[in-house]
């Protein structure tokens, strides 16, 4: 990490998974209770055309 802020190449495909095994706060407001989210997701726009982010915690597609 650097400033807080990590960042990590992931293959779309794999996308969804890393978020959900590494408890990623996926919503737009970072609104999910739990000791288990200690990480939040910042860029969105990152995610544009990721097919299995539906297994993401808190993930909503935008429209």
């Amino acid at each position: 990490m650097k400033d807080g802020v990590l960042k990590v190449n992931v293959r779309a495909a794999a996308a969804g998974y890393v978020l959900r095994r590494w408890n990623v706060d996926c919503t737009e407001n970072h609104s999910l209770e739990g000791a288990e989210y200690h990480l939040w997701f910042k860029n969105c726009q990152a995610l544009y055309g990721v097919e299995n982010l539906v297994i993401a915690p808190g993930y909503k597609q935008s429209n």
